[in-house]
């Protein structure tokens, strides 16, 4: 049901349930039940931890700001990000982003 490559390649735009149902020909519950039973989470969790991921990698290579580097991946609020990457990764973006300029 979910092709990841089509939708997720647009995963810094905002993505709504709507707009998967727009996109999928179905209802709301459909896209909810279906996606729980595929992936065992809502689509919410699994696009944040695809996002967080995003941005991992981003941090790793880019030059970018954390802030930059957060609205790139989808996010409005940088405050948001940080926090949730923090509680995903347990260390801060910042973290991340220093290991990567002190090799």
């Amino acid at each position: 049901m979910i092709q990841q490559s089509t939708w997720f390649s647009n995963y810094s735009h905002e993505i709504t349930i709507s707009s998967l149902c727009d996109y999928f020909y179905c209802s709301k519950a459909t896209l909810i039940n279906t996606f729980k039973k595929r992936y065992n989470q809502t689509v919410h969790q699994y696009l944040l931890n695809y996002r967080l991921e995003k941005a991992k990698e981003q941090l790793k290579i880019q030059s970018l700001s954390i802030s930059q580097i957060a609205y790139n991946c989808g996010f409005n609020d940088a405050n948001y990000f940080s926090k949730a990457f923090k509680k995903k990764y347990g260390v801060s973006p910042s973290m991340i982003k220093n290991k990567k300029t002190s090799r």
